[in-house]
């Protein structure tokens, strides 16, 4: 890896019937370029958004549907700054 890379880390593990992952994304010399942390602070905002959509009786939808609005919304703002 060189310097102004990202190293991308997508953990998962299974456990009694539930499966679970991770994903995260460091940069190798530990700073983010301005425009990689544009692009990262706009990912960091989606579980934030499902978290909140997270409630009782709440279709999988619904949180779905709150994660990749935020998403959309995100990359949107990207498009808009190139």
């Amino acid at each position: 890896m060189e310097d102004g890379d990202l190293l991308l880390i997508d953990a998962g593990c299974e456990w009694g019937y539930h499966a679970a992952d991770i994903t995260r994304t460091f940069p190798v010399n530990g700073r983010f370029t301005a425009p990689q942390r544009r692009v990262y602070d706009g990912g960091a905002a989606r579980p934030a958004a499902g978290i909140a959509a997270a409630r009782p009786c709440a279709r999988y939808e619904a949180v779905h549907d709150a994660t990749r609005r935020v998403l959309t919304e995100g990359l949107v703002a990207l498009a808009s700054c190139l």
